[in-house]
């Protein structure tokens, strides 16, 4: 078999071919070019990530701050609570204003009686009671010393007047006025035994 130098041209040429096919140089070059995208890239993403991981933070923050304030306190009363104290504080207006009605009620009348009262007394200021009922000072006095355990009476027999003392130990004792004793003298020995 022999062979031509064209068909050795032939072959060395397509040795060049696969040999720029085959060098390395270029492929360690795409290699190197694709790790730097790759660092780069992964770089980028880094970053990104923890972008969205501080306004992640932030939402969170914001989510737990608006889920507090979306809670109700424990001092503030539910909705049900809530009905329940006013129908509970309507209840008591109601009494309230039931109560007033009655004081009210009871004053008016109060003041109609008073009214009433004080024309009564009018009526009775202007009537002259010892005309009408004819009553007189001694009578009156008898009554007070008769209170007070002095009581007067005449013996039948002689007709001379006699006072009978209770005193405050309820001994009762009898006095005559005919042992000539002055008025002051009897008054001071009434009061003695009355008092015993």
């Amino acid at each position: 078999m022999s062979t031509s130098p064209q068909d050795v041209n032939e072959v060395i040429k397509i040795l060049k071919q696969v040999k720029v096919l085959t060098d390395p140089t270029q492929d360690l070059h795409n290699v190197a070019l694709a790790q730097q995208h790759m660092q780069a890239t992964e770089a980028t993403r880094a970053a990104e990530t923890e972008q969205i991981q501080l306004e992640l933070r932030a939402l969170s923050q914001r989510l737990a701050a608006a889920r507090s304030s979306a809670t109700r306190p424990a001092s503030v009363p539910s909705a049900a609570q809530h009905s329940n104290t006013m129908k509970e504080l309507d209840g008591m207006k109601f009494g309230v204003l039931k109560g007033m009605q009655e004081a009210e009620e009871i004053q008016a009348s109060r003041e109609a009686e008073v009214s009433k009262l004080r024309e009564e007394l009018k009526m009775l200021e202007a009537t002259d009671v010892t005309d009408e009922v004819g009553l007189d000072g001694v009578a009156l006095r008898l009554k007070i010393c008769k209170d007070l355990g002095f009581d007067v009476v005449t013996d039948k027999a002689t007709g001379e007047g006699k006072m009978i003392v209770r005193s405050e130990s309820n001994e009762v004792y009898v006095v005559g006025f005919d042992d000539g004793k002055t008025d002051f003298q009897y008054s001071n020995h009434l009061w003695e035994l009355s008092s015993s």
